[in-house]
């Protein structure tokens, strides 16, 4: 904001980070999951290993909750006075 950044484009810069850290986390959850079938089959009670469902329900609550994760330090960002960043700098 101290050099003209509009406060949404800092949120949005700030939130697409974390969710792009989480869905590379999930798919490589998700992968490794998949090639863990036959590892984790004994674990499971009700569903199997390949369960889309199961799979997308996951990756929608880490999706959401990093969301959510990455919105507290966005409104911390915009707490901040455009003079008190550029005398921290």
């Amino acid at each position: 904001m101290a050099l003209g950044a509009e406060p949404s484009s800092l949120v949005r810069l700030i939130v697409m980070r974390g969710v792009t850290l989480a869905a590379i986390g999930a798919a490589a959850g998700v992968g490794m999951a998949l090639l863990l079938t036959q590892t984790i089959k004994g674990l499971l009670f009700g569903v199997t290993g390949t369960d889309p469902l199961v799979h997308l329900t996951v990756v929608a609550v880490m999706v959401v909750v990093a969301t959510l994760a990455s919105a507290i330090p966005a409104r911390r960002v915009l707490k901040q006075t455009p003079g008190r960043t550029l005398r921290d700098i």
